[in-house]
C-alpha cells in the first residue's frame, strides 16, 4: 500500500525544510506537465523567481505531497486565519488516474482540517477535472460565481466554482 506524506515548507532552527531549488522545481514541473494555464490562470506569478518569492513571502503555507517518497504534487493555503484557509491544489500529470491522487488529496485535507476548521477553494468553472477532483477529495460546491476569477490568457474575467469542506464534514 502506498505511503502518502506531506512536507510543509517551514524553518527548523532557521533552516528551510524545502530548499529554494526544490520550490523552483515545483514551478518548473507545472510547465513541464503543460498545465501552467490551468494553475497560473490569473497571471500573478510569471517566473520561477516570482514563484519562489511568493512561496517564501509568508502569505502562503506550502505543503509538498509525496507518494512513497516521490513528489506527486503540492497544495498551498492562502488567506488563512486561525479558523479557515483558501486551498490551491495540484497533482502532477503522471499521477492523474493512477489511483494515488485521490487518497493523497484526502490525506492532505484530513491533515489541513486538523489546523483549520474550514477549507475553501475556487477554480475556473471550465476546469471540470479540478472541480470533480476537489469534490472527490471531500469538498462541496457552494455555487458557481460569475466573473470571479481573472484569466490572463483570455484577458477577461471568468466564472469560478467555489467549494468548501469543514472539519465537521470530514468526521
Amino acid at each position: 500500500m502506498p505511503k502518502y506524506t506531506i512536507m510543509p515548507y517551514t524553518k527548523i532552527d532557521g533552516i528551510p525544510t524545502i530548499r529554494d531549488s526544490q520550490i523552483a522545481d515545483i514551478y518548473n514541473k507545472i510547465f513541464e506537465d503543460g498545465i501552467q494555464d490551468s494553475f497560473f490562470y490569473d497571471g500573478e506569478v510569471g517566473s520561477t523567481a516570482e514563484w519562489v518569492h511568493f512561496i517564501k513571502s509568508g502569505k502562503v503555507i506550502l505543503w509538498q505531497l509525496f507518494c512513497d517518497d516521490v513528489p506527486m504534487g503540492f497544495c498551498y493555503f492562502s488567506e488563512y486565519t486561525q479558523a479557515s484557509a483558501n486551498c490551491h491544489f495540484l497533482v502532477y500529470k503522471e499521477f492523474w488516474g493512477s489511483g494515488d491522487a485521490l487518497p493523497a488529496g484526502k490525506n492532505a485535507m484530513t491533515e489541513a482540517l486538523k489546523i483549520f476548521s474550514t477549507i475553501t477553494g475556487m477554480c475556473p468553472t471550465t476546469n471540470r477535472f479540478a472541480v470533480r477532483y476537489l469534490q472527490n477529495v471531500g469538498l462541496k460546491i457552494i455555487y458557481d460565481v460569475p466573473n470571479a476569477l481573472w484569466s490572463e490568457k483570455e484577458g477577461k474575467a471568468i466564472n469560478g466554482t467555489l467549494l468548501y469542506i469543514t472539519r465537521k464534514d470530514s468526521e
